[in-house]
């Protein structure tokens, strides 16, 4: 099949490219010891992916649950909690309403 419809094949091999290059960065973030830097991670590739540019920085417009990111870090719930509190207070990260704003540098 690919053969025969050679675009449909780098399609394939570039979607493939894109999840493996996306999976590496999770085993690199999974593989930092320190949960603010875990999490700081996961929101930035969740910003950079789903995000909203504003003057303000990159908001991520849709709530994320304490519990979708601790599966998201590998952590548990009460521990990303503090992460993120932690997050605010150092100026990673802005809380809007339900909204996130990283802000830029």
């Amino acid at each position: 099949m690919v053969t025969d419809h050679p675009k449909i094949g780098l399609k394939i091999m570039r979607n493939m490219s894109e999840r493996i290059s996306w999976l590496t960065s999770r085993v690199g973030s999974l593989s930092s010891t320190h949960l603010e830097e875990r999490l700081f991670a996961v929101l930035t590739a969740v910003a950079a992916e789903h995000g909203t540019r504003t003057a303000d920085g990159l908001m991520i417009e849709f709530p994320l649950t304490h519990e979708e990111l601790s599966f998201l870090v590998g952590a548990h719930r009460v521990s990303v909690t503090k992460a993120l509190k932690a997050l605010r207070a150092s100026g990673k990260v802005e809380q809007r309403g339900r909204c996130l704003v990283l802000p830029p540098g």
